[in-house]
């Protein structure tokens, strides 16, 4: 059980640090709330349901084409945590 645990663990840190960093730089107000959901969200399932507010404070500053790759970032880490989580098709960006 503690090896679970030690991966459960892992594998919030790991969700975590991706979407903080793919943050880097906003410094909006969606911005600075979504740092503290992130901090606060404890499972895979609950990074899924981030990744709109992700989209949507990154674009606010950076531009969709940087939030659509933040947010595929996000994914990637996302499907080696949980395979089967509904993330969309990478789509070819301009």
């Amino acid at each position: 059980m503690g090896e679970a645990l030690g991966s459960f663990a892992h594998e919030v840190e790991d969700l975590r640090a991706m979407l903080l960093a793919q943050l880097q730089g906003c410094r909006n107000e969606q911005a600075m709330r979504l740092r503290l959901r992130a901090r606060c969200t404890c499972d895979a399932r609950a990074f899924w349901h981030l990744r709109p507010r992700l989209m949507q404070a990154v674009a606010a500053e950076h531009g969709e084409v940087q939030a659509r790759r933040s947010v595929a970032a996000l994914d990637a880490v996302l499907r080696r945590h949980w395979p089967e989580a509904p993330v969309s098709r990478p789509a070819p960006l301009r």
